[in-house]
């Protein structure tokens, strides 16, 4: 499961339990069952091959926690890059991840 950077444990905590909780999590899963789930949300991951905060091999782990992750690789540390090849990259990723999507704020709320 994504849980921080991919080869981090899940707290022994998680998930939370408590009032207000029931509706939204299943407490007859486990820590394994959970370990499988995939996120399917869109995802880009930008990742430093020079980080020296988040290794680069512990940020591509965390690629296994989503359906169809997208992953951008740069020379650099720990830093999201502005060069321009980098940018049309970010806005190819948001334009790709939002075909379909209403332009109407409340329309997420109906």
């Amino acid at each position: 499961f994504a849980s921080g950077y991919g080869d981090v444990p899940l707290p022994t905590n998680y998930p939370p339990n408590g009032p207000g909780w029931e509706d939204f999590l299943d407490n007859s899963l486990t820590l394994n069952d959970l370990a499988s789930l995939k996120i399917g949300v869109p995802s880009l991951h930008v990742m430093g091959l020079s980080d020296g905060l988040i290794p680069v091999a512990s940020s591509r782990a965390l690629l296994t926690s989503y359906v169809d992750p997208k992953a951008h690789e740069h020379s650099g540390g720990h830093h999201v890059p502005m060069q321009a090849n980098c940018v049309d990259i970010y806005l190819r990723f948001i334009a790709e991840s939002t075909k379909g999507v209403t332009e109407e704020p409340n329309a997420l709320y109906n």
